[in-house]
């Protein structure tokens, strides 16, 4: 059983409607990777997927977000504790295999916290996929468009 990941994007819907109030979370990011990345999880995981967002952690598709800039750089950003109590919590540690679509960071805070969540409940890690990993971004897009034409997750 698969569960998708994707990275939250900088830009979002609030720098087009500023006054735009709480959102959904697969309507909040609207840069070219992040859209592309909602779309192939839709696609292939429609019941399986989240957004990792280094303000509130990981989103359900239809959770309500508010405007915020926060990278998993900056020190208000959501610390790894709550990040593993949100992976216990939302049952994600029951997935055998994470396939993360996103940057070097987001990459590395995907495997840190789901191995930390298996070894507080003394699980088995799942096995994580990093399909794009090494493409340059247009180059990934690129691939995310084929997978979703031809039908084939690039996980496969």
């Amino acid at each position: 059983m698969a569960l998708c990941i994707v990275s939250c994007g900088r830009q979002k819907i609030w720098d087009k409607d500023p006054y735009r109030g709480p959102t959904p979370a697969r309507e909040a990011y609207i840069g070219p990777f992040s859209k592309k990345c909602i779309e192939y999880e839709e696609h292939f995981y429609p019941h399986s997927y989240r957004i990792l967002s280094a303000r509130y952690g990981f989103l359900r598709p239809e959770q309500e977000i508010e405007n915020y800039n926060i990278t998993f750089r900056d020190p208000e950003a959501i610390p790894n504790g709550d990040l593993i109590n949100q992976v216990i919590e939302q049952g994600l540690v029951n997935y055998d295999q994470i396939i993360i679509l996103g940057g070097l960071l987001y990459r590395e805070k995907v495997r840190d916290v789901f191995s930390q969540a298996a070894i507080i409940l003394g699980l088995q890690e799942p096995q994580i996929i990093a399909p794009l990993e090494g493409l340059r971004i247009g180059q990934q897009i690129q691939r995310i468009n084929l997978a979703i034409e031809d039908n084939i997750p690039i996980d496969a």
